[in-house]
């Protein structure tokens, strides 16, 4: 019974490790998508490089496009909340590993900790960054 609750906190903990990192270079990579829009899209409006490159009107599709990537990456990550997710997934490794080192270092039984590790895992799975929504007005207390 330990070994199979052992091998499930293992794959807890490298699952959240690889999906962390992932929204972690997701998040970063909007990011950087959104500045580099943003800074090449000025440097084709303000002169006559892009012009010399791409011809009138390319520069002009092409520096429309550039400009509208920093809006669009702001909608995308605060609708998919990469950021968010990847600290939620690493509170989640960090709870496995926990657990995991208690199971790998004392003598408490699997049973109570598996159903505490269930436990804590519900509670965690509640605050879950669902899916953004689009802005709303905030509303006065009482109405």
């Amino acid at each position: 019974m330990i070994g199979s609750f052992e091998k499930d906190l293992k794959r807890i903990i490298k699952d959240g490790q690889r999906w962390a990192r992932r929204n972690y270079f997701l998040a970063h990579s909007i990011f950087i998508i959104s500045v580099f829009g943003s800074f090449t899209a000025s440097i084709l409006a303000s002169g006559e490089l892009g012009k010399e490159f791409l011809g009138e009107q390319w520069n002009q599709v092409t520096t429309a496009f550039l400009a509208a990537l920093p809006g669009l990456m702001l909608l995308l990550n605060n609708t998919l909340r990469f950021e968010e997710r990847a600290k939620w997934q690493w509170r989640k490794v960090r709870l496995a590993e926990r657990y995991y080192r208690q199971v790998r270092d004392t003598g408490q039984g699997v049973s109570e900790l598996s159903m505490r590790f269930s436990e804590e895992s519900e509670k965690l799975e509640s605050e879950w960054p669902a899916f953004g929504s689009s802005p709303v007005q905030p509303s006065k207390p009482g109405s």
